[in-house]
């Protein structure tokens, strides 16, 4: 049976439509916590981040029905990204954490991301990013539109004054597991780290880097600052009821993590630099 003309020509226009449809769906995101974290924590900020991007702009969770876009919260178990991790699975070194990140690019092996990462996660991410640049993997650099690294020891910790803080925050939050796990992590944040270094000498390749500053975190000093300056570096200045340090306010104000998504979406630079 030979189609009419017409009906063919509608059916071209309906295939090139559904394709520029596709090629501007947003990315989906992946979502990274810090130090001392757990993806079994409900009340963190990721779960709060998750509800405003499903509520707001037609994300989906990973156990939806729908294809994309997609919301993954990454994990650090030893068992693989997706499976329930302890906080002291964050103490393992960067490298051991990388390698479960870039396994959510060989599962989804169709799909671009956005990774929003948080503390010890924008350096799990920007060390994903400069790694697969070096080795010339491709999946990370090639398939990841943009990184958001907030509130990230990148931006500066002063070694002297916050080491024994950082220690006990982490003996605290991870049960004390630090003591008996060592400090593989810890290590990987030290300014002359392997880790730190190929964060000063990457370029991002066309990755998006943008690290996110906020001026009332009292764990983060800018003084000492890790990577160049000329990485893109956007100041906020966000406070979070209840909490001394406001090192996650950021992500706990909707307004702020709504403006990330759709500075994406739009491809402009709406954020304040700093």
């Amino acid at each position: 049976m030979r189609l009419n003309p017409f009906v063919v020509a509608i059916l071209l226009v309906s295939i090139l439509v559904l394709q520029g449809c596709s090629a501007t769906q947003s990315p989906s995101i992946i979502l990274v916590r810090g130090i001392c974290s757990s993806n079994d924590d409900r009340a963190d900020w990721a779960s709060g981040v998750a509800e405003v991007l499903i509520e707001n702009r037609d994300f989906a969770d990973d156990n939806s029905d729908r294809q994309s876009p997609r919301i993954l919260e990454y994990g650090y178990s030893p068992d693989g990204w997706s499976q329930i991790y302890s906080p002291g699975d964050t103490l393992s070194s960067i490298d051991k954490s990388v390698k479960n990140l870039s396994s959510i690019y060989e599962d989804y092996p169709e799909e671009e991301f956005v990774i929003i990462a948080h503390s010890l996660g924008g350096v799990v991410a920007l060390r994903a990013l400069a790694l697969d640049l070096e080795t010339g993997g491709g999946d990370v650099s090639d398939r990841t539109k943009a990184i958001f690294a907030i509130s990230s020891p990148v931006l500066g910790l002063d070694e002297t004054q916050t080491t024994l803080g950082r220690l006990l925050i982490a003996i605290t939050a991870c049960n004390s597991e630090l003591l008996t796990r060592g400090n593989s992590v810890l290590d990987d944040l030290s300014s002359d780290s392997s880790t730190v270094k190929s964060l000063q000498r990457s370029d991002w390749g066309e990755t998006k880097v943008t690290l996110v500053h906020n001026r009332a975190d009292r764990l983060i000093d800018f003084n000492y600052r890790l990577v160049p300056p000329s990485v893109r570096t956007v100041c906020v200045d966000l406070r979070n009821n209840g909490s001394v340090l406001n090192h996650d306010a950021p992500l706990r104000d909707e307004n702020f993590t709504l403006a990330m998504i759709d500075e994406v979406i739009s491809n402009e630079n709406r954020l304040p630099i700093c």
